[in-house]
């Protein structure tokens, strides 16, 4: 089940300057979200705030989603989530986290094998 706007992804996959653009409207990228290491060889770590997140994807450039979670299920309120990426391909990763809003926040990501 998909809870992003696919086409508004791939334009930030394909053109991330458009990202200063989304971000003053409905899509923002400045929530408190951090994500280390960065570059990542097998987990990376991500801190949230846990009582404004809602679900996180982790996607590929070509937009196919690797990984993600429904925050409120998985991660009670921790705001904290290890995410194993050893099996992933070598190359740039978008990691999306939409909030309880309905605003999605974004971060790329290198992994590096």
């Amino acid at each position: 089940m998909t809870h992003f706007n696919f086409p508004l992804l791939s334009l930030l996959l394909r053109y991330p300057a458009v990202e200063s653009i989304v971000s003053s409207g409905k899509y923002k990228l400045d929530v408190k979200l951090n994500i280390f290491p960065n570059p990542a060889q097998d987990v990376i770590t991500v801190r949230f705030l846990p009582d404004v997140a809602q679900y996180m994807q982790l996607a590929d450039v070509m937009g196919h989603i690797r990984w993600s979670l429904d925050v409120s299920i998985g991660t009670g309120d921790s705001g904290e989530v290890s995410i194993d990426v050893s099996r992933l391909a070598s190359g740039y990763y978008y990691f999306l986290l939409r909030d309880i809003n309905g605003l999605i926040h974004s971060r790329s990501i290198s992994i590096i094998h």
